[in-house]
């Protein structure tokens, strides 16, 4: 196998001093995942069953945004009141602060008070595209995607791990058909691990970056939930967790290669922030943002 096993997790690659580059992650894909569910087996896991996230920083933990601002070393939530009530406050508070700017989302405020009776994640999730801390957590159905976001941002706060080992950035791989639906539908065994995909109009960067949000009871790190209930039975893993080279050259062959498969800042963000931000990367990268027929100055 070229994997480890880890408190449940399996880990690519098996040698914790290396981690892997464009080409091994790619690799990787052709290797031990099929798009054909027929085609699945032990050594060929199927990509539809699984979620994905990126992250930059290799010891952030699988935690929402809300929850990893309260949550101490031993997963204390630490706050001037309970987490329940912090969330209610929180919601409370962006629900009110947004209501001015609604009309883009043909939304009222009526609208908005209607979508927290039915289901609080849907403002949740519309804070979370623009930066609201929130008590759910961002994933998509693509890994290239995933990709993206574990590369986009410079990482001047490298985690040096033990013994002179690699510094790497990471993709996690959530089986979110054993972990959520089969043990949601048939009820043999209840996780804590529930995810959302919002439906409506407010909700464009979900759209274009194939997102969804997962939610733990108690903000419990999802890691820590595979890690206390192994599945013996499973066929598939239910986390998966990919090490990438962190570096300079990886992060650029990464995004340069992403960019040709259209997924960057202008396709994954539709506002001009997206088109900002494209030609931001472009600064540090050579032609990254340059546009045939535009002419160079």
């Amino acid at each position: 196998m070229d994997c480890r096993k880890e408190g449940g997790i399996i880990i690519y690659p098996k040698d914790k001093k290396k981690a892997y580059s464009w080409d091994d992650f790619s690799n990787l894909f052709n290797d031990k995942f099929t798009t054909n569910k027929d085609k699945q087996s032990s050594n060929k896991l199927y990509l539809g069953n699984y979620i994905w996230r990126g992250h930059r920083c290799a010891d952030w933990k699988l935690l929402s945004s809300l929850d990893r601002e309260f949550k101490e070393d031993n997963g204390d939530f630490v706050c001037r009141s309970d987490r329940e009530t912090v969330i209610q406050r929180h919601l409370n508070s962006f629900a009110y602060a947004v209501r001015s700017r609604l009309k883009e989302f043909r939304l009222t405020v009526v609208d908005l008070k209607d979508l927290a009776k039915q289901n609080k994640n849907h403002i949740w999730a519309l804070g979370r595209h623009y930066g609201l801390k929130a008590p759910i957590l961002d994933w998509c159905y693509s890994p290239y995607v995933a990709n993206y976001f574990a590369f986009k941002g410079k990482n001047n706060n490298h985690s040096n791990m033990a013994n002179g080992e690699t510094k790497y950035r990471v993709i996690w791989g959530l089986n979110y058909k054993q972990v959520c639906d089969n043990y949601k539908e048939t009820g043999i065994f209840n996780t804590g691990i529930e995810y959302f995909a919002p439906m409506s109009l407010e909700h464009p960067r979900l759209i274009e970056q194939r997102g969804l949000f997962t939610i733990t009871k108690n903000g419990k790190a999802i890691e820590d939930i595979v890690k206390d209930h192994s599945c013996v039975n499973c066929n598939e893993p239910w986390l998966i967790k990919i090490e990438l080279t962190d570096s300079k050259e990886n992060r650029e062959e990464f995004l340069r290669r992403l960019s040709t498969m259209d997924i960057n800042d202008m396709s994954l963000f539709p506002e001009i922030e997206g088109a900002a931000e494209f030609c931001n990367i472009g600064l540090e990268f050579d032609e990254y943002a340059r546009f045939h027929g535009q002419g160079w100055g």
